[in-house]
């Protein structure tokens, strides 16, 4: 009995609720973060006239996630697993360096808004050096005291992280790769997520439970252990009081992932292209309660197996299904599995300002179909593989 009731402290260890937080709130601050910066860049387009607007157009229609990319993705992500299985450790230079440059853009994605707000209040009757800036020719990249604030706050994260490996700033990093992750990879359709939440569904699962009947081992867990031993921001990793020398672990493809589709559903939520039923719950509200539900079966099912478990195994079902079925109840199946083009941009020509107010995550949970910022077609968009 005292040996179970060890087993079964996993649920009040502080870290558990810390790993859940986490997740949520990087899921929940994402699609919001999204809608600010392509306000930023609708607004930048409207400054710089309409070839740079049709630019931000095309990347966005480049880089939505396609069918095509929705197999390919585990599929390349098997090809990296194997990889990693065989010579994580002759490679391993090359992933510290590919993982410096990839935590060096979302840092600097996750803290500009809070440079930018330092900034204007430290230098509120200094316009002239709050509003400096230079613009990088043939590179779109502009110079500016934000700019710079936010580079040396990445930079003194990624020393820390690199010369230390603390679980502190090794997190900060990963939850930094996962908001931007989600930020500018999108899903247009429940059809695109359906396809890529369940071929990443049978790939955990092979790569879990069914590889060692090729590989003689757990491919997943033999890899998962070296990853979370070097302090790689590629897991989130809270240490329990409970168990000594132990850390919960949550990979990012478990937030990535789901949180795409849940981005989806938040701006189908938030969209005027098409109106949705006002009664109970959004879809958005009804996606983070079955991730919330997913998350706790994963650590039951931990302690009952006793053995590392696919979390999306429980997390894409949990949010997938309940989702599903309110919406063939409401009628509105059709229209959330294939969507029209959720609120194109306005046209810059006509000289529309953008709107001023945007619904936080939490206003959206519960609200109806208010109007809020519409969602445009502005995507700079980086595919981040699991």
């Amino acid at each position: 009995l005292v040996a179970m009731a060890y087993e079964w402290s996993v649920f009040l260890e502080p870290a558990t609720f810390a790993l859940l937080a986490t997740a949520l709130g990087a899921i929940m601050y994402a699609p919001y973060r999204a809608k600010l910066f392509d306000a930023d860049m609708k607004a930048a387009a409207q400054r710089e006239g309409t070839s740079s607007k049709g630019d931000h157009q095309h990347n966005s229609e480049a880089n939505h996630v396609s069918k095509v990319m929705a197999i390919s993705m585990p599929v390349v992500g098997s090809i990296v697993l194997i990889l990693l299985f065989y010579f994580l450790s002759k490679i391993f230079v090359i992933i510290i360096i590919f993982i410096c440059l990839v935590s060096l853009a979302s840092l600097n994605v996750t803290w500009y808004p809070l440079s930018e707000y330092i900034v204007n209040r430290a230098f509120a009757s200094h316009a002239r050096i709050r509003d400096w800036s230079i613009k990088v020719p043939r590179v779109d990249l502009v110079l500016s005291v934000p700019f710079f604030l936010t580079m040396i706050i990445a930079l003194g994260q990624m020393a820390a992280w690199l010369f230390t490996g603390h679980w502190i700033p090794t997190n900060m990093i990963a939850v930094s790769i996962a908001i931007t992750g989600m930020m500018f990879t999108r899903i247009g359709s429940m059809k695109i997520a359906f396809i890529l939440l369940w071929l990443f569904f049978i790939y955990d699962v092979f790569w879990v439970f069914l590889s060692h009947f090729i590989f003689g081992t757990s491919v997943m867990l033999s890899v998962a252990g070296p990853v979370s031993q070097l302090s790689l921001p590629l897991v989130i990793a809270y240490p329990r009081i409970f168990a000594k020398y132990s850390y919960s672990l949550l990979g990012l493809g478990d937030i990535v992932l789901p949180g795409l589709f849940i981005s989806y559903l938040y701006r189908l939520k938030s969209s005027t292209a098409i109106q949705l039923s006002r009664a109970g719950l959004s879809y958005y509200a009804i996606a983070l309660i079955g991730y919330v539900t997913g998350f706790v079966v994963t650590i039951a099912m931990l302690v009952v197996i006793q053995s590392g478990q696919p979390a999306l195994l429980y997390l894409v079902p949990g949010i997938f299904i309940p989702v599903t079925i309110v919406a063939w109840r409401r009628g509105e199946l059709r229209t959330v599995w294939s969507p029209p083009p959720l609120d194109p941009a306005p046209d810059v020509e006509q000289g529309q300002a953008p709107p001023t107010e945007l619904s936080s995550p939490a206003e959206t949970l519960l609200g109806g179909n208010e109007d809020p910022r519409p969602d445009d077609e502005v995507e700079v968009a980086t595919l981040l593989h699991k």
